[in-house]
């Protein structure tokens, strides 16, 4: 699977109901990471995910 696969995948997983660290060890990648590829994926289909320190 891709790279954007795997993040389509783990936004599926944390809309399902599974916390950002259950995506980060369901995908074996730091918590930061995971939170990284959910805004990667979410922008990439035109959300604003930045946060709020931006």
């Amino acid at each position: 699977m891709d790279t954007r696969g795997v993040g389509v995948m783990a936004l599926l997983d944390f809309l399902l109901g599974l916390s950002i660290d259950e995506v980060a060890i369901r995908y074996r990648m730091p918590r930061t990471a995971a939170e990284d590829e959910l805004r990667a994926v979410l922008l990439a289909y035109g959300f604003d995910a930045r946060g709020s320190g931006r």
